[in-house]
């Protein structure tokens, strides 16, 4: 009798052994490009993640943590500080993706010293010429004006 519980549990464990080890086999999964967010988008959710916005906060929810907790200065400076990270984390993947473009540098007047430069000399003022007025011709007559009759209607 024991040595048929001995066969039958060996038999059994040898059973679960493989079927554990064999696995089915899956396909990977293609993701499409829409599955990800862009990355202003991803900025948006850090940022407003922890502390949401006014709308959120405006609730019942909302105003209980005011008084109990989490506090919106809490959340606020969570949100600020992994929108850091997050922005240092773009930065280094930007710096680290590919090689080092180089360009040259563009010619610039700025390549020498003030000290290595000939001494200013500001240039001489030249006279003015003698002033001439202007040739002006007198003013001609007006016109004399016609007498003007008497208003109508305002006697």
């Amino acid at each position: 009798m024991v040595e048929q519980l001995r066969k039958f549990l060996l038999f059994s464990l040898a059973t679960a052994a493989t079927f554990t080890v064999a696995g089915t086999a899956r396909a990977q999964e293609v993701l499409d490009a829409e599955d990800f967010p862009t990355i202003p988008e991803e900025l948006d959710n850090v940022y407003f993640g922890p502390s949401g916005d006014y709308y959120r906060n405006t609730g019942l929810l909302g105003t209980l943590t005011w008084l109990f907790g989490p506090f919106p200065e809490n959340n606020i400076s969570r949100g600020a500080q992994a929108h850091i990270d997050l922005v240092e984390e773009l930065l280094e993947v930007q710096g680290t993706v590919g090689p080092t473009i180089r360009t040259p540098n563009l010619p610039t007047p700025f390549e020498n010293s003030l000290q290595t430069l000939p001494p200013y000399e500001p240039p001489r003022p030249t006279p003015a010429p003698a002033f001439v007025p202007p040739a002006v011709n007198p003013p001609a007559p007006a016109p004399a004006a016609a007498p003007a009759g008497p208003v109508r209607g305002l006697y």
